[in-house]
């Protein structure tokens, strides 16, 4: 028994090393290309989910490689992680709509990412991250994005604020 309590010790110390050190893009496409998308997805978001959430957190940022890492992890995701997914890359189309913006259609709707992502908004909330998305849109200059940016900017315009009460 003891032997079995010392392995399990030895086994936890030997792994908290490589699920300390951060992913970086590179490592995640190799991965991905390696081991396929499924199984990357299910071994990120394993256990706690503190690497699927920090590679989430990464994406929302809106880095080109870090959208390149959200496009090939699209396959493997299931409904709960596609969901995770598109929330992220949602946030990521604030700070790069130039990069979001072509990784929509097929596996990721455009209308997914067009959206407030928030849970249960506010309407100041709502009309908060509307202004903000259409400012980012504005800010696309490539026209082969332009049928993209007018519906996601429809997407948007559709999206109803109301005038909070006060309460």
């Amino acid at each position: 028994m003891r032997h079995v309590a010392l392995l399990g010790i030895l086994t936890a110390a030997c792994a908290w090393p490589a699920l300390a050190a951060p992913l970086t893009p590179p490592e995640l496409l190799k991965d991905i290309h390696q081991q396929g998308p499924r199984n990357v997805v299910a071994q990120l978001s394993a256990g706690n989910g503190a690497q699927w959430t920090d590679v989430l957190n990464r994406i929302s940022m809106g880095n080109d490689e870090w959208l390149a890492v959200a496009a090939a992890l699209r396959p493997g995701t299931d409904a709960g992680t596609g969901e995770d997914l598109t929330g992220a890359l949602a946030y990521a189309l604030l700070k790069n709509p130039q990069g979001v913006l072509p990784l929509t259609g097929g596996s990721i709707p455009l209308e997914a990412v067009c959206n407030v992502p928030l849970i249960e908004p506010t309407d100041a909330q709502v009309a908060k991250w509307k202004a903000e998305a259409l400012t980012a849109l504005s800010r696309v200059k490539a026209t082969s994005l332009a049928r993209e940016v007018a519906a996601c900017r429809a997407d948007f315009l559709a999206v109803p604020v109301h005038q909070d009460s006060g309460a």
